[in-house]
């Protein structure tokens, strides 16, 4: 519940005080609700992947953490900022 709460603030709040003056539309907000979906399972299988191949579950963590903030940071920016 917690996970989909913090979502649907992403989908509400992100395109008009995170990425100012980007889109607002509710097909831009869903784009961005799906990517951010999108982005949490390439984390999944990521923090998996790398966990097995470094044998260290704290590295795998923030490698990951990494990946995943910039990932959808640039996505999200994407989908608001575009101009077509």
């Amino acid at each position: 519940m917690a996970w989909l709460a913090g979502l649907a603030f992403v989908m509400v709040y992100y395109p008009e005080r995170v990425f100012l003056g980007g889109r607002t539309g509710i097909a831009d907000r869903l784009a961005m609700g799906a990517s951010v979906i999108a982005v949490f399972l390439i984390g999944l299988a990521s923090l998996h992947l790398l966990e097995r191949a470094l044998t260290n579950a704290t590295a795998a963590f923030f490698i990951t953490l990494v990946m995943t903030t910039i990932l959808n940071f640039a996505i999200s920016r994407w989908i608001l900022r575009r101009t077509w």
